[in-house]
């Protein structure tokens, strides 16, 4: 099953808040609504 396609935006953000703010992956994937 193919995995649905994220746009340059969201890739941009969770890069961000992984990065920047030092979120944990449960963070982003609840701040960004994206499957871990």
């Amino acid at each position: 099953m193919a995995a649905e396609r994220l746009s340059m935006r969201t890739i941009k953000e969770v890069l961000r808040l992984k990065w920047e703010k030092k979120f944990s992956n449960k963070q982003i994937e609840q701040s960004c609504k994206i499957a871990r």
